[in-house]
């Protein structure tokens, strides 16, 4: 429910008392049951729905929309939306409607086998973009990433030492940890422990988790490549000088970010000095983009990877992807990535490798005996 959301007329429609403190703490948590972006974003649908309903005369001002709004009224919005917008939009901002009817307890106008009659042929009929193979981050990407000692951007100018071993030590804990750019920006320095055989990587504020019980994820082994790509965490953590504090706030409040022990990716700043400050939200990516195209101009990856078609979510996609190829279990990969459901890393995040798929198509006319 949102502030702009108040019509003029509405009343309570029981004979109940109402009590208003307790009106307004209700209001409170209907407004932090969603994420800040969701809030954001219906806040933003509902004004420009307001703004409609002027213009089809059903409100006289956008800020004071009669509720509840009736059922023509979003069958025009949907008609109008549809010349403009794709499927999914529309049903954000249909969502955002049935969230004000629903904060003050009205049926929504939404629903109903209009809507969705609507909504299937907008999908049916609307724009598509064709299809595009995404670029994912292989095991061998990664190790030629750890290889590099030095990195160049496309100005010339020479990355510090102590940014290139944060890119490394960014872009090895996104695949490892199959962590989402949200969840790489929002690491704090006492989320991640060396244990004698592993790191263990809690993350707090993931996405499908809104309460922020958070959860661990393992990430290294003891021996081999996983040991080398684990060290690239705590190279970068000794450099920058990262340490877990006394006053941790960790164990009273996991959602809040930790201003005793910092974040564990903070900015870098002039002549090399750590700040106090996480990256920015586009940084995980720039330095994805950045490592590869230095690889690139060295030689130790093929110049045909697009790097427009890089970015944070292709650390995800890569890691699940590759534990697909080594044999790993759905259940397993489900609970490595933090997913809800078992199905999710199969259906949405495991890419095959070219590699594989000219395996699979050798293999199909070659039965076995």
């Amino acid at each position: 429910m949102f502030e702009e959301a108040a019509p003029a007329d509405w009343r309570p429609l029981s004979s109940v008392p109402v009590h208003h403190e307790l009106m307004r703490r209700a209001q409170q948590l209907q407004t932090v049951a969603r994420a800040p972006a969701t809030r954001t974003s219906y806040r933003h649908w509902w004004q420009v729905f307001g703004e409609f309903c002027t213009q089809v005369r059903w409100a006289t001002e956008a800020v004071a929309v009669p509720l509840p709004v009736h059922a023509d009224v979003v069958v025009m919005w949907v008609a109008w939306l549809s010349a403009r917008y794709a499927e999914s939009t529309i049903a954000i901002s249909l969502a955002a409607i049935s969230a004000v009817h629903a904060g003050y307890g009205l049926p929504s106008p939404t629903g109903g086998a209009r809507i969705r009659g609507m909504l299937s042929g907008v999908a049916r009929t609307g724009k598509v973009r064709g299809v595009s193979e995404p670029v994912v981050v292989l095991p061998v990407h990664l190790k030629a990433f750890v290889a590099l000692t030095a990195v160049v951007s496309s100005e010339g100018t020479r990355w510090s030492r102590l940014r290139v071993l944060r890119a490394k030590a960014m872009v090895v804990l996104g695949f490892m940890a199959y962590l989402r750019k949200s969840e790489v920006d929002g690491l704090d320095r006492c989320d991640v422990t060396r244990e004698a055989d592993c790191t263990k990587v809690r993350v707090c504020r993931a996405k499908n988790d809104p309460v922020g019980r958070g959860r661990v994820t393992v990430v290294g082994a003891a021996c081999g490549d996983s040991r080398a790509m684990e060290q690239t965490l705590w190279d970068w953590v000794d450099a920058a000088d990262l340490r877990e504090s006394r006053s941790c706030s960790k164990a009273t409040d996991p959602r809040a970010r930790c201003l005793a022990c910092g974040p564990l990716f903070p900015r870098i700043g002039g002549h090399g000095k750590v700040s106090r400050s996480p990256i920015g939200k586009g940084t995980l990516t720039a330095e994805l983009r950045g490592l590869y195209a230095q690889c690139q101009r060295v030689g130790t990856l093929p110049t045909s990877i697009d790097l427009t078609k890089l970015s944070a979510i292709s650390l995800r996609r890569g890691g699940n992807s590759a534990a697909v190829a080594a044999g790993v279990s759905s259940l397993i990969r489900a609970a490595h990535g933090r997913w809800r459901a078992v199905e999710t890393p199969d259906q949405s995040y495991t890419f095959v490798h070219q590699a594989e798929m000219v395996s699979l198509a050798t293999s199909m006319l070659q039965p076995r005996l």
